[in-house]
């Protein structure tokens, strides 16, 4: 029995290279496996450029292994999954990785990496479904096909050979990988209102946003496509959500518009059909998963699977540090790592998981901007035990007292 395990990058590699390499696909392939790959090439030089790495620079080893975990993830999304669609929105989310690091958006905690967070979190959902002889994956299976026997019957959906342990596998693979992928539009959205309320908009000329998110029937027609679809099905009251962006200054957006886009690209009849089964739970749980009240997250396996990877996904993201100006009054900016690893501890009822610190940095770590407080950890992660503490899927996990640090002294 494995009483420990490690989340780091080389975890990350050894989970998805498996669905990476693997070959078995959603659905026969589109388009040319060829256009996949030079979409992954064109991802990778927008990594490159944005470490500043030029042709002849000599990556580093962090480097290399962060690119390996994009490469991973990116080919489950176009070989795999078939997701020609979600390359764009990658791109957009690599180049306004560092807009969002240098605070173009003022937001109330200091940012951190989204360009290889969505594969670490798919990789400890994977571990997740397959430890203690796939247990959870083979339940998971059991519970979709029975909530969407309904609709398939309705649409004449076939699982085109696929079991449907294979099926919540590439819906977990889909959940993992797209649930951050909109964060570039949120950025869009909240700038448009800071500008506009730090103008005055003097001129008349800023979008009018609310307008676009508040008028009910252009909201209507752009659902139309969801009409018989389980998703729709699900009572998520997603014209209400939609309506809400703008009051809450568009907080989170990224899960509502992200989870609709992911579907709604899926044109042609697609929507109905095993690949648009499979985006319909995996964008569920992606417009969930930031929900205040846990409801929409606990009645869903997917949703609560992705809102505890994501909480456990820490380590190696890093947010941009503004030193003290120096005599000459130069202020230096580096990139700064919090946490470097995550162990899961087997305990008699669940598991322990405790984050390994950047102890070196502590006391930067605690000044202003960033202000890390034990308080500040504690708080999202006991959300978490909570869910867990009321639902019967995964085992309890502890995440959020005193022993969930290390070293001990780092919160003092």
């Amino acid at each position: 029995m494995v009483t420990e395990v490690t989340f780091d990058d080389s975890f990350v590699l050894a989970q998805l290279r498996g669905p990476a390499l693997g070959g078995r696909a959603v659905s026969p392939p589109t388009r040319d496996p060829r256009l996949v790959d030079l979409c992954i090439e064109r991802c990778v030089r927008l990594l490159r450029k944005h470490h500043g790495l030029t042709g002849k620079d000599i990556p580093s080893r962090a480097f290399l292994t962060e690119q390996g975990v994009l490469v991973h993830g990116l080919a489950i999304l176009g070989h795999i999954l078939g997701l020609h669609e979600a390359f764009k929105m990658v791109e957009r989310t690599i180049e306004a990785d560092w807009v969002a690091h240098t605070e173009l958006v003022k937001v109330k905690q200091r940012y951190r990496d989204h360009i290889t967070h969505p594969m670490r979190v798919t990789a400890i959902g994977w571990w997740f479904l397959h430890r203690s002889g796939a247990t959870l994956l083979r339940r998971l299976a059991e519970y979709y096909r029975r909530v969407t026997e309904t609709y398939r019957q309705s649409q004449n959906i076939v699982c085109d050979g696929h079991d449907w342990e294979g099926i919540v596998e590439f819906a977990w693979l889909a959940t993992g990988l797209l649930h951050d992928y909109a964060f570039p539009l949120q950025y869009r959205l909240q700038s448009g209102l800071h500008l506009q309320r730090g103008l005055q908009d003097t001129l008349g000329l800023l979008p009018k946003v609310p307008a676009c998110f508040q008028g009910s029937g252009a909201v209507q027609r752009r659902l139309a496509p969801l009409a018989g679809s389980w998703l729709e099905a699900q009572s998520l009251g997603l014209e209400h959500r939609i309506a809400g962006l703008c009051r809450s200054d568009f907080s989170d957006a990224h899960a509502l518009l992200g989870g609709l886009h992911h579907c709604l690209a899926l044109r042609r009849g697609r929507l109905h059909s095993l690949q648009g089964l499979v985006m319909q739970l995996a964008c569920r749980a992606i417009i969930t998963h930031h929900d205040e009240k846990g409801r929409a997250i606990r009645s869903d396996p997917l949703a609560l699977l992705l809102v505890v990877c994501d909480r456990l996904q820490s380590w190696e993201r890093p947010f941009l540090h503004r030193e003290a100006p120096d005599a000459n009054g130069t202020r230096r900016i580096r990139p700064l790592i919090e946490c470097f690893k995550v162990t899961l501890h087997k305990e008699k009822t669940g598991f322990v998981a405790v984050q390994h610190m950047n102890h070196a940095e502590r006391k930067t770590l605690r000044k202003e901007p960033y202000r890390w407080c034990f308080k500040k950890f504690s708080k999202p992660n006991a959300k978490v035990e909570n869910h867990l503490r009321k639902q019967n899927w995964l085992p309890p996990i502890t995440c959020s007292g005193h022993r969930c640090i290390d070293p001990r002294s780092f919160p003092r």
